[in-house]
């Protein structure tokens, strides 16, 4: 049975085993961001991965021994030697923020705070998240346990309302 898989790259890697991967026709999803760099003469808008360091492949546990041979993996995450599966459902809330076009960025990972849904129609509809404030902004902040990372994309209070954690479940 094929699941979502954590994958630790080598730092700056993460292009790179995404095509090996998709060369050896396992799917893969390096969510990315755009970001404005400064450099003494110009400004450049670069395309960095939103968790540095990792991917996600889906694939079933007979295939690592293939995935662990890509030049640039360290590892695939894993607790007790049994490889830590990634919920379809956490992936899908990845791609549909990093879809949206609304500019998610990265953000601390968070463990506890306010759970709450977007409830307005649009491209983020559904999404489950923890509402943060930074600075002027209001933020959802969606989380990936495995590796301990998350991203955040700004969202407008009146889009959002309280879960019921029981019903996350």
């Amino acid at each position: 049975m094929e699941s979502w898989l954590a994958v630790q790259v080598a730092p700056q890697h993460e292009q790179k085993v995404c095509r090996l991967l998709e060369y050896q026709g396992v799917e893969q999803f390096l969510p990315t961001y755009k970001s404005r760099r400064q450099w003494s003469d110009r400004i450049k808008i670069v395309i960095q991965p939103l968790f540095p360091g990792y991917i996600f492949c889906r694939s079933s546990r007979s295939r690592t021994p293939d995935i662990l041979a890509i030049r640039g993996v360290n590892k695939i995450i894993s607790f007790g030697g049994k490889l830590c599966a990634i919920a379809d459902e956490e992936i899908a809330r990845l791609r549909k923020m990093v879809s949206s076009g609304m500019d998610p960025r990265p953000f601390p990972y968070l463990s506890a705070g306010q759970q709450v849904r977007i409830i307005r129609e649009g491209p983020l509809f559904g999404i489950i998240g923890i509402l943060k404030k930074v600075k002027n902004c209001t933020r959802l902040v969606v989380s990936v346990e495995m590796i301990t990372k998350s991203i955040s994309i700004e969202v407008d209070q009146r889009d959002v309302a309280s879960v019921n954690i029981s019903r996350i479940a």
